[in-house]
């Protein structure tokens, strides 16, 4: 079914057995007065994946599954996962990450308790709370995230507030619509994230530039498991081997102008594409044309990544091991070149958001530097195997 055909999916986060009348009663009204899908982990409703266990499972279903957040917080923080941290907590983490309205509800008595746990955080707080993690929760909630929040006695004080908030958020939805339609934009920028879209709608200082910086890294983001096959080798694919050394050379040649041929087409995008999608300063931006390069950057990426299994994978003649695996220096060099820009896309982002209009020029350096590997090894290899071949 088409995500444009379904009804808004609402993943309910809070200890269950303590809270279970207020979880059954909230499930009610969003369903039959508001008519959203649900999702409570106690339901056989609730999609599990056997493979997992109950934490992942929670996240999973948050990640692909929630449209809408509702935080409920009581006196008990609940289980403590290895890292210290509730499976509230996590899951609470995991919507913010993922960019979806979040709506936080915290027990009154909780709230009146705050003033007293700031001023002694190590004192013994067990007659409101049954862990102080649950205050510095509250506090990272309220205070450090500005979470939307408010307090509460009784579940009919929040099922009236979500109906005003889901009021409210659905009129927001068809303001945004109203303007992605008007700006006729293209399908792959429509198909984009909500934080990506919001992006371009809002168009904040250097907007092009955030809106380049984001969508490179979550498309650079989409190669982390294809790097793990890397470092781990991890081979899925084997190409047929190679058993003579004449083969080799010429299997060699293919490969290094493989690799050349990639590398002329990153920089090519960094150093010809980038700039003229970018514009001049005080002109727009071409926002399709900054998406097809972020979209080519990551089949670059890919394919380099995939350059270097195939090395790994290949089985050649022992006395030409060292040439092949020499020849990863390459590859290696480049990964490394990519992976230390998005080190600087991630300070760029950082860089723009703390600055304050008016103040000096900001300037934001999106060069990414290619380190030339060393070929010294390989070129006396190289030279070791011309010679066993006879070739000058």
């Amino acid at each position: 079914m088409s995500s444009f055909a379904r009804k808004p999916t609402v993943f309910i986060s809070s200890t269950c057995y303590d809270l279970k009348q207020i979880r059954s009663d909230l499930k009610n009204v969003i369903e039959n007065d508001l008519g959203f899908e649900v999702l409570l982990s106690e339901y056989s409703s609730f999609p599990i994946d056997p493979s997992l266990g109950t934490v992942d499972n929670c996240l999973r279903v948050v990640q692909e599954r929630a449209d809408i957040f509702i935080l409920i917080i009581g006196n008990r923080y609940g289980y403590q996962t290895d890292n210290g941290k509730s499976v509230t907590n996590l899951e609470y983490l995991r919507a913010k990450e993922k960019g979806i309205p979040i709506y936080a509800f915290i027990d009154k008595k909780v709230i009146q308790g705050m003033p007293l746990w700031k001023d002694n955080p190590e004192g013994n707080f067990d007659s409101l709370v049954d862990n102080s993690e649950l205050f510095r929760f509250v506090e990272q909630v309220m205070y450090e995230d500005s979470t939307w929040s408010y307090e509460y006695e009784l579940a009919e004080q929040i099922s009236e507030r979500l109906k005003f908030q889901f009021a409210y958020l659905f009129y927001d939805s068809l303001s945004l619509r109203k303007k992605l339609v008007q700006k006729n934009f293209s399908k792959k920028i429509m198909a984009l994230s909500p934080n990506i879209l919001q992006i371009i709608l809002e168009k904040p200082d250097a907007w092009e530039y955030i809106f380049f910086i984001q969508i490179l890294l979550e498309f650079l983001g989409e190669a982390d498991e294809l790097k793990k096959d890397l470092r781990y080798e991890i081979i899925l694919e084997f190409p047929n081997p190679i058993t003579e050394d004449g083969e080799i050379f010429e299997w060699i040649s293919y490969k290094y102008n493989q690799i050349l041929k990639l590398t002329n087409g990153l920089s090519n995008l960094v150093n010809v594409a980038f700039p003229e999608a970018i514009g001049d300063p005080g002109t727009r931006g071409d926002i399709d044309f900054l998406l097809y390069i972020a979209e080519k950057w990551k089949s670059i990426y890919c394919s380099i990544i995939k350059w270097e299994l195939e090395l790994i994978s290949i089985s050649v003649p022992e006395n030409t091991q060292e040439l092949v695996y020499s020849l990863r220096k390459i590859s290696q060099s480049l990964i490394i070149n990519i992976d230390d820009f998005k080190i600087k896309l991630f300070n760029s982002l950082e860089k723009i958001a703390n600055h304050t209009p008016g103040e000096q020029t900001l300037i934001i350096d999106l060069v990414m530097e290619f380190t030339e590997p060393d070929f010294t090894e390989f070129n006396k290899e190289l030279e070791i195997l011309k010679q066993k071949l006879g070739i000058s």
